[in-house]
């Protein structure tokens, strides 16, 4: 049974002698704010959460109740000493944001997520990192860490919302959080454990032990941004002449089927206009400096489904950790994870054929070829493949991208 904390019960009881069904509602609503807690759990997050997300969907309470409701809560916070955060509870916003949910519930929640990034403290995206929309323990953690920190720089004036570049200031802070050890964590970086976690995630995401082994050699490698060797120039020429052709040609000379024409329309560096293939502004950008925008390329080498990803992923991983592979072998050792990972022909229900397989993961091979990434050895037969130097900061990257992405909703 949870202690209760004598500064609740104090005022609480001092609300009874006044209003007892008010003191009722205060307790109720505060005990869900602190998950059953004292006052200490109170945090800005945790009250805009409530107010803005758990009272409007999760009670059954209609929009005069849930006001009668936050009043009472804002009425014992301030008894407890705690003002800023009773103004969160009778503000305008939380008013506006009850008002959308009455119109419906997908208004409530574009209503919910404006206040709360209005508010400050939820953090931004970085381009190096997003949150997932799903999240492991690690994750969630780091997520409410950074959250009070954002409240303790509003406290003191460090970030004020609204002012002329605040949200720059909100990424340098999140940034600096994420990337600063810390001793409860081992000293390791919240970004750094928020990651590991990912890449654990990442490993058993197949019920595939071949495939863990494999990928399971390449982790440490993957908490890090890859590096091109140094003194590289441009990493991908063939991509560049492809662009230089769509902005010095016609555009009506480039074979629209060909893999480098696909991948520079993935990556929004062509596009169609007028009958003709043209080059973009983010395709101007990448030709005016192909060192500082590579990363863009392993970015957008993706798959169709999720076989062709178990496949493309294995594929990488036997070549960046073999250095070289012929297509039987690294064939034999996609197909054996694809079977323990329960993945069937759907004509036979048998695993996943030779052909299947190396149709998968051509998904992945082919825009290595056309970039000019693979090697292959014409002195064996079958062809050996062997990734050269930037082929396999590509791949590292490609698979880094994967592994310690964002989580997605079960659903996406």
């Amino acid at each position: 049974m949870a202690e209760i904390d004598p500064g609740v019960a104090e005022a609480l009881d001092k609300m009874a002698a006044e209003d007892p069904q008010r003191s009722r509602l205060a307790a109720t609503a505060l005990s869900w704010v602190t998950g059953g807690g004292g006052a200490s759990r109170v945090t800005q997050e945790r009250v805009q959460r409530f107010c803005w997300y758990d009272l409007p969907l999760k009670w059954q309470a209609d929009v005069a109740l849930r006001q009668t409701i936050v009043v009472a809560l804002a009425e014992l916070l301030d008894r407890l000493g705690l003002p800023r955060y009773a103004e969160i509870c009778r503000s305008p916003r939380t008013i506006e944001v009850h008002a959308a949910y009455a119109e419906n519930p997908q208004k409530g929640l574009l209503a919910f997520r404006k206040a709360n990034l209005e508010s400050g403290i939820y953090p931004p995206d970085l381009p190096e990192f997003t949150w997932g929309a799903a999240m492991g323990p690690e994750e969630a953690a780091t997520l409410a860490a950074v959250q009070d920190y954002l409240e303790l720089a509003l406290v003191t004036g460090d970030l004020v919302p609204g002012a002329r570049g605040w949200k720059r200031r909100q990424a340098k802070l999140v940034r600096t959080y994420l990337n600063t050890p810390n001793p409860k964590l081992g000293g390791q970086t919240p970004l750094d454990v928020t990651l590991t976690e990912r890449i654990q995630r990442w490993l058993g995401a197949e019920q595939s032990e071949t495939r863990r082994l494999i990928l399971s050699a390449l982790a440490n490698r993957l908490l890090h941004p890859a590096d091109l060797p140094e003194g590289s120039g441009d990493p991908y020429p063939a991509l560049s002449n492809c662009l230089h052709e769509l902005r010095d040609g016609d555009g009506s000379d480039v074979d629209e089927s060909s893999t480098l024409l696909t991948l520079s329309k993935d990556l929004r560096f062509a596009r169609k206009h007028a009958g003709r293939i043209v080059i973009t502004r983010l395709g101007e950008r990448y030709l005016s400096n192909p060192l500082k925008h590579w990363r863009q390329i392993p970015r957008t080498l993706k798959t169709s489904n999720s076989f062709h990803r178990l496949a493309g992923e294995l594929l990488l991983a036997v070549l960046l950790k073999d250095g070289s592979g012929r297509l039987p072998e690294i064939t034999e050792k996609i197909s054996e994870a694809a079977a323990e990972a329960g993945y069937r022909e759907a004509g036979t229900g048998a695993p996943p054929s030779t052909q299947s397989i190396q149709r998968a993961f051509s998904e992945t091979l082919e825009p290595l070829e056309a970039l000019e990434l693979v090697e292959r050895s014409a002195e064996s037969e079958p062809p050996e493949l062997t990734l050269n130097p930037i082929g396999q900061a590509t791949a590292l990257e490609t698979l880094r991208l994967k592994a310690s992405g964002p989580g997605v909703a079960p659903w996406e």
